[in-house]
């Protein structure tokens, strides 16, 4: 594949969703977690204010944007607050999605299995 710079708008023109991934990509990898105590911290990282504009830039070329991790919600809506009110969210591996508020559970393990106790 060519790089971005080198796509034309006949080949961009059909593209609506543009998907990110986490660690490694939009944050760097690694949460510090530490336990003292009984007690846990998560040192969160929080995405840097130049792709926070990159992604906003996007979002007003009319490109539709989710933001893709293993991780849980609490945790990337606190590391994305400032572009959530335009982003989506797949979470824990693509289990669901968060979306303005809403979530969107894409595999119900309750009714696709049939357990007995």
């Amino acid at each position: 594949m060519k790089p971005i710079e080198e796509l034309s708008k006949e080949i961009l023109k059909d593209i609506k969703l543009i998907v990110f991934d986490v660690d490694g990509v939009l944050v760097k990898r690694g949460t510090k977690i530490q336990q003292v105590d009984g007690i846990t911290t998560l040192e969160t990282k929080h995405i840097a204010p130049e792709q926070i504009e990159q992604i906003k830039k996007l979002h007003e070329l009319g490109f539709l944007i989710n933001i893709n991790s293993g991780r849980g919600l609490y945790m990337l809506q606190d590391v994305f607050r400032d572009i959530l009110s335009f982003t989506s969210i797949t979470y824990e591996n693509g289990s669901a999605t968060w979306y303005q508020g809403e979530i969107i559970q894409h595999v119900n393990s309750f009714n696709t299995c049939k357990m007995s106790f």
